[in-house]
């Protein structure tokens, strides 16, 4: 194993206490370690440990959140041709949406040094998603693919390949079990920046506009070779979730269809909607979640875990517990755009309120969520506006550079099931020091999940 270390100057944050927490948080994770030093943060990164799917989740949120405490958004330049437009930093350009109407527009960022391509990744079943990917020359340029460095560099793990016309992804190959750069799909027919003017430039990316509801597809006599010759599953329509589905989730950006939707990854080279949970370990929390099925229903108890310290003004929880249960919603685990949705829906019960949370790319702990009230079972219908999405109130009030709800959308990772002390709202008068609450149950019955307004039905 070898060790690698990075040097981020946090002196511009002008805060000297916020920068070091920022920095201690770089190194929370099993093969990280981070200090902080007359305004440097060094982050000495371990290769070649493998880690879980946890604490890669937590790597990425740690160098996300340093990423955007340091960063300070450039103000708009207007609208212009893309060959000239540019950006100063990843975080302003991953504030920039990156969907069907700007697919294959290149974008300088100056920070980086290098080009940035709006990129539509073809899911198959007429689904596509976009994100922004470094334009190189050809994919050997690109540094090395480990998990190491994909854990490091979560917004360059697609590339596209000019001189092929391809894109690339930089993930575990689940045959060899190694990971490395992988072409996606075929080549495809992209201008190169010095052709001429008179050539047309195609969309990155799918070869149709048209993105077609896999409800809406023919079935299939038969599915293919690797799969059963009969349904697994029936899907309704709009419903993501229901009881019959077990423990995965349709996210309408699945390549799976009712015959592999139980499927293995390896086969189906498809790893989302399958249910998963997380705590406050990372963290040096306590809390806890056990998952299950009940009733027509996916289930989780959340035991929130409570630490109470003094800080010279009030009684504090350190760690601030947390715990949830989610879903990712794109096949190879990068973003998905859902600006075109609606709304979602959500049918279930809960004994404290719960967040319902958009992760999105490089939104680092300040996600956008909706607060989902207690009590018996209901259905509620969820629009994607800011009247019904908010973001954490320390955020705002720290005026932190985290996306634009419509940034949140088009570059969606999972949907979160969150219960925190936002939610719990559990304090600890100074007059208690020694007698606090110490844990808050919240149970939680998930009953159907879908599209805006389909839970009804």
């Amino acid at each position: 194993m070898v060790s690698q270390s990075t040097i981020t100057d946090y002196s511009q944050m002008g805060d000297d206490v916020t920068a070091k927490a920022v920095c201690e948080a770089s190194g929370t994770v099993e093969g990280f370690s981070a200090t902080y030093e007359a305004g440097k943060c060094t982050v000495n990164q371990t290769v070649g440990l493998v880690g879980t799917l946890d604490e890669i989740y937590d790597a990425q949120n740690a160098v996300c959140e340093a990423t955007n405490e340091v960063a300070k958004p450039a103000s708009s330049s207007g609208s212009s041709e893309s060959s000239s437009k540019s950006v100063k930093s990843l975080v302003e350009l991953f504030q920039s949406p990156c969907a069907e109407s700007n697919s294959g527009e290149t974008v300088k960022v100056t920070g980086e040094k290098s080009d940035y391509i709006c990129a539509s990744i073809d899911l198959g079943m007429g689904m596509t998603t976009y994100t922004w990917a470094p334009a190189v020359s050809k994919i050997e340029d690109m540094d090395e693919c480990s998990q190491s460095w994909a854990i490091a560099n979560p917004q360059k793990t697609y590339a596209y390949d000019k001189s092929k016309k391809q894109i690339y992804t930089c993930s575990m190959d689940p045959e060899s079990l190694t990971w490395k750069w992988s072409a996606l799909g075929a080549a495809l027919d992209i201008a190169d920046d010095d052709e001429e003017d008179g050539d047309e430039v195609d969309n990155l990316g799918s070869s149709s506009s048209t993105k077609a509801d896999p409800s809406e597809t023919s079935t299939p006599e038969s599915s293919s070779s690797s799969g059963p010759k009969e349904k697994v599953v029936t899907f309704e329509d709009g419903i993501m979730y229901t009881s019959t589905y077990g423990d995965r989730v349709r996210t309408f950006f699945n390549t799976v269809d009712e015959y592999t939707f139980f499927d293995d990854n390896k086969e189906t080279k498809d790893s989302s909607g399958w249910w998963f949970s997380f705590d406050d370990s990372a963290d040096r929390g306590y809390s806890t979640v056990y998952t299950g099925s009940e009733m027509g229903a996916y289930t989780a108890e959340i035991d929130l875990v409570y630490d109470w310290e003094y800080n010279g003004e009030y009684m504090e929880a350190v760690p601030y517990p947390y715990a949830a249960i989610g879903f990712n919603m794109s096949p190879s685990g990068t973003s998905v755009n859902m600006s075109d949705w609606e709304g979602m829906c959500v049918t279930y019960s809960a004994t404290k309120k719960v967040a319902f949370t958009l992760k999105s790319f490089g939104d680092g702990r300040s996600s956008w969520y909706a607060t989902l009230p207690s009590g018996t079972v209901k259905t509620v219908d969820l629009a994607f506006n800011t009247k019904t999405f908010h973001q954490p109130s320390w955020a705002i009030d720290q005026k932190i550079s985290y996306p634009t709800f419509n940034g949140a959308l088009s570059s969606v990772l999972a949907i979160h099931f969150k219960y925190s002390n936002d939610e719990a709202g559990v304090s600890c008068p100074v007059s208690l020091e020694g007698n606090c609450v110490t844990t808050s149950v919240n149970s939680i019955k998930i009953h159907k999940i879908g599209k805006y307004g389909a839970c009804s039905n």
